[in-house]
């Protein structure tokens, strides 16, 4: 069958790179997935040496599959890739093996924001009609966070802070005022924050005292340090959000990122999407309406074009 060919190459691939930690199915179960028997698993290749376990999904045609998943917090990024390119689901075993495709709605509660270089100088290198309007989405996304007591991440890149001299000014002032008290502004000196060990550090610190797997992520640039930053945490086994109309960069260049994070599985949504996303019931809106003092969710006072009509409602 489709399933017991594609199933073979996968043990042989996932082989070449671990060895024969890798195991396959007893030939009996070929053909069949259960919870208490996955496809393939392997114990001791992963970080403190974790039991990895999997099943191969055929949906279509090899040559139609194009999925993309993101791996679970400690999942192995090359046995997820392997596993997307068969059509495969990638799954992380305690007690039993669980899905984590990376298409599910997203969960407040294991979900942090990260708010990268919106710095002016940055802003200044954007058309002038952008430049206040994605700040304000940013504030807006920023507050709805704090509501939704998701953690902050804060960056500027190569500013002078703390006594050591930077080139470039600090954090946007109407962004900085938006944060929890206390929250640290890393200094960021790499374009991919989680390749910077002390930023890296505070990451895996949120991530372990909150139970968080997914980043969402604005700022600038898009096509550079929001880029390399999303594929750095996604490759160290974050799922990664990335906000359309709540990064920039200087055009041509924010399409080109646009494309370069869906290509390579970085979910992309719009600030209205993410908010009704994180949000999700009436009470909820009522709520963090109030605790952000009523402000009109964005991108709901777009007017339709000439000679449509709107029949959007809640």
């Amino acid at each position: 069958t489709r399933h017991k060919y594609t199933l073979r190459r996968l043990i042989l691939a996932l082989r070449a790179a671990w060895g024969t930690a890798v195991r396959m199915e007893p030939k009996a179960h070929l053909g069949q997935s259960y919870n208490k028997q996955p496809d393939v698993d392997a114990d001791s290749i992963g970080k403190d040496g974790t039991h990895y376990c999997g099943d191969v999904k055929v949906v279509c045609s090899l040559m139609a599959i194009r999925r993309s998943c993101t791996p679970a917090p400690g999942t192995l990024t090359l046995a997820t890739l392997i596993l997307c390119a068969v059509g495969a689901t990638a799954i992380k075993s305690t007690d039993s093996c669980r899905t984590d495709a990376g298409w599910e709605l997203l969960d407040s509660n294991r979900t942090a924001l990260a708010v990268i270089d919106v710095q002016q100088n940055f802003l200044d290198k954007l058309p002038l009609d952008q430049r206040a309007s994605l700040v304000e989405r940013i504030a807006f996304i920023m507050k709805v966070a704090k509501a939704m007591k998701l953690p902050i991440l804060a960056t500027a890149e190569d500013y002078a802070a703390a006594g050591q001299g930077g080139s470039n000014p600090p954090m946007h002032p109407t962004l900085s005022a938006l944060l929890p008290e206390g929250t640290h502004v890393w200094n960021k000196l790499v374009w991919n924050l989680y390749g910077q060990p002390d930023i890296r550090a505070a990451v895996d610190e949120v991530a372990k005292a909150h139970g968080i797997n997914t980043f969402i992520l604005v700022g600038l640039e898009t096509d550079v340090c929001v880029a390399q930053s999303a594929l750095g945490l996604k490759a160290g086994g974050f799922r990664v959000v990335v906000v359309e109309d709540a990064v920039g960069t200087p055009p041509p260049h924010h399409a080109a990122g646009i494309v370069r994070l869906r290509d390579a599985g970085v979910t992309v949504t719009d600030a209205k999407g993410l908010y009704y996303e994180l949000v999700r019931d009436i009470p909820t809106v009522v709520r963090v309406t109030r605790e952000i003092g009523g402000a009109q969710v964005v991108g709901e006072d777009v007017q339709p074009l000439e000679g449509c009509a709107s029949d959007y409602t809640l």
